[in-house]
């Protein structure tokens, strides 16, 4: 009962205009109604931005992973530099029926291109894929200020941790809550473009990739703590079981323990010998970093990360077998499918979510990343120029077959000419006596 009288408030507190406020936002919609309109200006969103509560500890869930693991923090950022290296343009078809570029004057690209006024728009595709590998979901608010012209609505990226998506009833989506236990800032479904990957066991929420991977991380991390505490104790205690004679209450093993903590603790005492007088003996109950194969952990959580996230291993620092071929070749194949792939869906969402949120006059546009800067998407001067021999060299291959069969008449003049027809190089037969 209480969840439903929450999202009922929810549903009351996103549905309810505020003298033509449709947004829910009862600060702003106040600030709106006194200054005689209802968009939100600049100024207006960082004053709201600057009052978020922070209520997200950043250490824990995937926000913390970025923050403290080598492999997560290498991989998350190869992804989002590359996919922040394509510019999102806009295509109208011309009377060919081709994709036109519309140019650098068009309201909608010059809003692609500006996002807001705090943020490039390298910077916020570079928050929308790390926030995809590391949540699985990205979030952008769409500041239309109560404009019909593009080129002055604004796009904020917002952090996934602090979004609730409020369902309704019938399983359609309501609505959105930033910041949802401080300033509850209000949205629409239709002002707020939300990239997501597929989650097969809830359709309201991304799946982090880091999930396929987080006990390979969480290891990797658990064994970088326990070799600094090695090296910053000098020994490790924990292991040591003492069988000591003398000891005989409470206050001699308490003084016991003193005595080790100060003679052997830190990284000065380090391989200090230890030494037990009287009738005892020590026990050593633990394992070695070599037992415990602590490299090989390392290399393993690596591993696992790189294949979570598609990144090829000889893209990372200390690849156990690199060469520059194998890396050059490597960074093809990163771009060529990994990034490739998150363009294509980058793009679609961009055109199923956010076209429609523009003027009808908008509504024929096509959005997709422009790729032909890059130059690890083109082909080498050696590859192109093989690949132009080789067909070159095919092509002459079926020709002369293609005449050998005429002349031995299995095949007629113009059955040969059909069959070189589509031919790049030879359209035609030779002259045949």
């Amino acid at each position: 009962m209480i969840l439903e009288r929450q999202l009922s408030a929810v549903r009351g507190l996103l549905r309810r205009p505020i003298d033509g406020v449709k947004r829910a936002n009862e600060p702003y919609a106040a600030m709106a109604k006194a200054g005689g309109g209802t968009g939100l200006t600049t100024d207006q969103i960082k004053e709201w931005f600057s009052k978020l509560g922070q209520t997200t500890d950043t250490d824990t869930g995937p926000g913390g992973y970025y923050r403290s693991s080598v492999p997560v923090y290498r991989a998350v950022k190869l992804r989002s530099d590359a996919v922040a290296r394509a510019r999102l343009k806009v295509y109208r078809l011309n009377s060919d029926g081709e994709q036109e570029w519309v140019g650098e004057d068009d309201p909608v690209q010059r809003l692609l291109d500006r996002v807001n006024q705090d943020w490039t728009r390298s910077r916020m595709w570079r928050a929308v894929e790390t926030y995809l590998c590391l949540w699985g979901q990205s979030f952008r608010w769409v500041n239309r200020a109560d404009s019909p012209d593009p080129a002055m609505w604004e796009i904020w990226p917002l952090r996934p941790d602090k979004v609730q998506v409020v369902v309704g009833k019938d399983g359609t989506i309501a609505g959105y809550i930033h910041d949802p236990t401080g300033s509850r800032f209000a949205m629409l479904p239709d002002e707020v473009i939300w990239d997501r990957y597929f989650n097969p066991l809830d359709h309201h929420k991304g799946q982090s990739p880091l999930l396929a991977g987080l006990s390979s991380v969480k290891m990797q991390l658990e064994m970088l703590a326990f070799n600094h505490q090695l090296f910053k104790n000098g020994v490790l205690v924990s292991n040591l079981a003492f069988f000591l004679d003398a000891l005989t209450d409470d206050t001699d093993i308490a003084l016991f323990h003193e005595r080790i903590a100060d003679r052997y603790s830190g990284t000065e005492n380090a391989q200090r010998p230890l030494v037990v007088k009287g009738p005892g003996s020590v026990q050593n109950l633990g394992i070695s970093n070599r037992d415990m194969e602590f490299i090989q952990g390392i290399q393993l959580a690596k591993e696992h990360v790189a294949d979570i996230f598609g990144v090829p291993e000889e893209m990372y620092a200390g690849a156990q077998h690199p060469t520059f071929s194998n890396r050059e070749a490597a960074i093809k194949d990163f771009y060529a499918n990994t990034v490739t792939q998150e363009w294509d869906l980058l793009a679609s969402e961009m055109q199923e979510q956010f076209v429609p949120m523009l003027p009808r006059a908008y509504h024929g546009v096509i959005l997709r990343f422009d790729t032909e800067e890059i130059a690890e998407m083109q082909e080498s001067l050696t590859d192109r120029s093989n690949r132009d021999v080789a067909q070159a060299t095919a092509a002459k291959l079926r020709a002369e077959a293609v005449n050998v069969a005429v002349q031995g008449g299995i095949i007629d003049e113009p059955e040969g000419r059909v069959i070189l027809s589509g031919d790049p190089i030879f359209g035609e037969l030779e002259e045949m006596e």
